[in-house]
């Protein structure tokens, strides 16, 4: 899982905008001087006018770090600032660019509340191992004494070949924390491309206390799932970039090729040294593969489902059971209060607790071969 938060945070900055809310705060200024005040005296309009304006602001070393460009700015007699066509770039030494621009911009009249408007689109080009980054939207605003973003319209973030898509969203500069709202959507590419979903090995017992077989015949679990990309479709997005957990709730469907998984909520647990790993829950949650070859299905449920895409492993966890489908009709099924499923191998095991319900496997009769 790529680390959504942490990298919109660093290019959807609250400092990004300081150029608009300094230009806004030296035209407050200079309309509070007399020969300002008085000739703003009772005019519905703007009480003054810049055009073609050029805004540099540098570091402590007097080197430019943020320049910010607008045909116009008009200023009122209440303190806002309003701005055409801004674009605001940051300027660092060890990076590419970052470039902020709208049809529409304007400033409150304290300088706490930064709004643009209309074809908001962030820009940064890849550099290093760092992909590139375009955030799309048509309105953005930015709460610069709390450090927050936020947007209720539809927000689209390409990061590589990475997409995630939403409706609303808050990006939480002080928690590292960014929410989608809702229908939110996250495609992440095959494991042919740069990124993958969930590639952390989980740790399963080398020997199971219950039954331990599977599936007659060679086939495998379809290949073509291995280079599919992944799409996660969820009611709402939580990700706290400190814990480097991504959480999706409600509705959640996760799809790679054949494989899907569904769930009431979806945890990916993004580890140190970059892999994740994914827990789904439900009442029940579900599990749903095509096995290569064959018209044969493997399914399964139970409340809880952990799934690695790297060894393509599911463990089911409580209230378990596996069914191999042939059509609508089910030939084997295991059921336990965990059943692992290694889908590349077909192999799979019944885990029972000591005192519990016993493992139990339904084999169906299969039919006679042909004397013809």
């Amino acid at each position: 899982m790529n680390r959504w938060s942490d990298r919109l945070g660093s290019i959807v900055s609250m400092a990004l905008l300081g150029g608009l809310a300094a230009a806004s705060y030296l035209l407050s200024e200079w309309a509070l001087q007399p020969d300002w005040q008085r000739a703003s005296t009772d005019r519905a309009g703007p009480t003054a006018l810049v055009y073609g304006a050029t805004i540099v602001r540098t570091n402590r070393d007097g080197l430019p770090d943020q320049r910010t460009q607008t045909p116009e700015i008009e200023q009122f007699a209440d303190g806002q600032s309003l701005f055409k066509s801004p674009v605001v770039v940051i300027l660092r030494p060890d990076r590419p660019p970052v470039t902020v621009t709208a049809d529409k911009g304007s400033v409150s009249a304290d300088q706490s509340l930064v709004t643009l408007r209309q074809k908001v689109v962030v820009t940064r080009r890849a550099f290093g191992t760092d992909p590139s980054i375009r955030v799309e939207t048509e309105s953005l605003a930015f709460f610069v004494n709390e450090d927050i973003a936020r947007t209720a319209d539809p927000v689209m973030i390409y990061r590589g070949t990475s997409t995630l898509y939403g409706v609303g969203m808050t990006l939480n500069q002080k928690t590292d924390q960014m929410t989608i709202l809702a229908d939110s959507r996250m495609v992440l590419p095959g494991r042919n491309d740069v990124a993958q979903v969930i590639h952390a090995p989980l740790r399963i017992p080398e020997r199971l206390p219950g039954i331990r077989c599977g599936p007659g015949g060679a086939a495998l679990a379809a290949k073509s799932d291995q280079e599919a990309p992944t799409k996660i479709d969820a009611d709402r997005l939580d990700h706290d970039e400190q814990k480097l957990v991504t959480v999706f709730t409600g509705n959640v469907v996760l799809t790679r090729g054949s494989l899907v998984l569904r769930g009431d909520r979806l945890e990916l647990l993004q580890l140190p040294d970059g892999s994740s790993r994914g827990v789904v829950t439900g009442k029940p949650s579900r599990f749903r593969q095509k096995r290569e070859g064959v018209e044969e299905w493997m399914m399964g449920e139970s409340l809880r489902i952990d799934y690695d895409s790297k060894t393509e492993v599911a463990i089911l966890s409580d209230q378990a059971i596996l069914r191999r489908l042939a059509g609508e009709t089910a030939m084997d099924q295991v059921s336990g209060d965990r059943v692992i499923y290694n889908n590349v191998t077909e192999v799979y095991g019944v885990e029972v607790r000591p005192g519990q319900t016993r493992a139990r496997m339904t084999l169906m009769p299969r039919p006679a071969p042909s004397t013809e």
